[in-house]
This record gives C-alpha cells, structure tokens and sequence, in this order.
C-alpha cells in the first residue's frame, strides 16, 4: 500500500466523515501537545490510511480495478502529475516546470491540483523531497549539503528551513535523533546466536 501509488480515490459520504473526524482529532493532539501527542498523531493518520486502503480493496470491481478512483480527465491529469512529484521529486523543480513538462495551463494544473489533492504543487513537491531527505538521512553518511542537492534544493538554507517546517527540527538533529533510534535495532538485525 504504501510503495504503491493509487491515484485519486473518493470517499462516499460515511467515508469522508470517519476521515474527518480523525483529522478533527489530529488537531485537538496538535493543539493540546499532551504527552506522547506526536504518537496519537501518527495513529491516527494511520487508521486513515488503512480505512481508505480496505476501503479501496473492499470496492474493486470485476476487472480488479479499484471503482471508486476518479476517473475525470482533471483526476487522470492530476493524478499524473502527482505520480511523476512521488517518482522524480528532484526533477520536478516547480509549478512552471510542471506544467511545460505536461503541456497544460500553469494556472489550470495549480487549481485543480489544490482542488483535488488539497495541497499546492510546491507544498506536494515539498513534501515528497522531505520524506525523500529523511530517508537519505537515516541510510546514508552523504553530507546535508549533498542530501539537499539529490533533493533537487538549490540553496541549502531553503533546504533546512523546509525541512524544519516539515519536521520541527533541524536535518543534522533528525539524523541524530532518529538515527540513535534505529541503530539498536539495525544491530539487532545482525546478531548472531552461538
């Protein structure tokens, strides 16, 4: 489900109020920051996910296909798009970028990609390139001026105030936190039992 790209699926109506009621409660966690908030977080956006993806399952047609995927000419073009970001997030530099590569109207690929993802190009392009820094932070040694150059940022400043905005802290902090994290699990991986 996850390495997989779907394209742009519709909830019916019992669908968008469970999905709207946990973000609701996302932003409660958010406001409030108790403890252990960020965790109430990421299980919430979770249980989104798995309820859209068994959703999904759960309406594919006789063909196999997924039905309940948009399949307006701005949903395909939107969802081409947004496959092309996920695919090549450092070649898809902007907007402008976008549209000449796809041969559609500037000003037609930035309203309906906001109406149809509810985010802007640069913010779903942003996005991409962050999870694609965390990644190369936590598997690589490659140095956070490279990581922000494979990212497709031409200055690295831009690219840690990104990312901060993104994550609520700094690239080096992420890679350390995060790596600390991991490590003794990593090791665990490899132990050997005599």
């Amino acid at each position: 489900f996850f390495s997989t790209y779907y394209g742009v699926y519709q909830l019916d109506r019992n669908g968008q109020n469970f999905v709207k009621s946990r973000l609701l409660g996302i932003t409660d966690e958010l406001q409030q920051k108790q403890p252990q908030y960020t965790s109430m977080v990421m299980m919430r956006l979770c249980s989104i996910l798995i309820y859209i993806m068994r959703r999904a399952v759960q309406n594919k047609d006789n063909t196999g296909q997924l039905s309940n995927l948009a399949n307006t000419a701005k949903h395909r073009k939107v969802s081409e798009v947004a496959s092309y970001i996920i695919a090549n997030p450092s070649e898809a530099k902007s907007l402008n970028y976008l549209a000449e590569h796809f041969y559609i109207s500037k000003c037609y690929l930035s309203r309906i990609f906001k109406e149809v993802t509810g985010f802007t190009v640069s913010e779903y392009i942003n996005i991409h390139r962050i999870q694609k820094a965390k990644e190369l932070l936590l598997d690589t040694d490659y140095s956070i001026s490279k990581i922000s150059d494979l990212c497709g940022y031409e200055s690295i400043t831009y690219f840690e105030k990104v990312f901060f905005k993104f994550t609520e802290t700094s690239p080096l902090r992420y890679r350390k936190q995060n790596r600390k994290a991991v490590q003794p699990v990593r090791d665990k991986k490899y132990e050997t039992y005599e």
